[in-house]
């Protein structure tokens, strides 16, 4: 096990939330793969979850030395994250993709993650697409 996802799993230990920690065990290899692409890039870089669910992906990238990290998800799940987000030094912002524009419109991203995402739409992504591709940094 990647000393990334251990030190996760102690965060999610010292959290307590139900179902949490088998929820991480399951998906540990999809983590595992998106923490191995953020760690080729620069950690100063602003990376932005959308859907952070239980903040996992924003967990590993804080453990990999990012220190500009956001994310967005419904309220219910922001709410249990709260403390969290405090500790890693997150901002997180309620969003609901099917009702709402991502909330950070003045923020230019480098990288955006949607890997709690896709499976949960009920809607064309193509307005959540737009929006993300207005939101990352293009080279000029």
């Amino acid at each position: 096990m990647t000393e990334i996802i251990k030190k996760i799993i102690n965060d999610i230990d010292e959290n307590k939330i139900n179902n949490e920690k088998e929820y991480f065990l399951f998906h540990q290899y999809r983590f595992e793969y998106i923490f191995s692409l953020l760690k080729k890039y620069d950690n100063n870089k602003l990376l932005l979850d959308i859907r952070a669910h239980y903040l996992h992906g924003l967990l590993g990238a804080f453990h990999l030395g990012y220190k500009n990290i956001f994310g967005t998800d419904i309220d219910i799940f922001n709410s249990i994250s709260t403390d969290r987000a405090k500790k890693i030094n997150a901002i997180i912002k309620n969003c609901d993709l099917k009702k709402e524009n991502i909330p950070f419109h003045y923020q230019s991203f480098d990288i955006i993650l949607l890997a709690e995402t896709l499976e949960h739409f009920n809607f064309h992504p193509k307005k959540v697409f737009k929006e993300n591709r207005q939101s990352i940094k293009t080279k000029r």
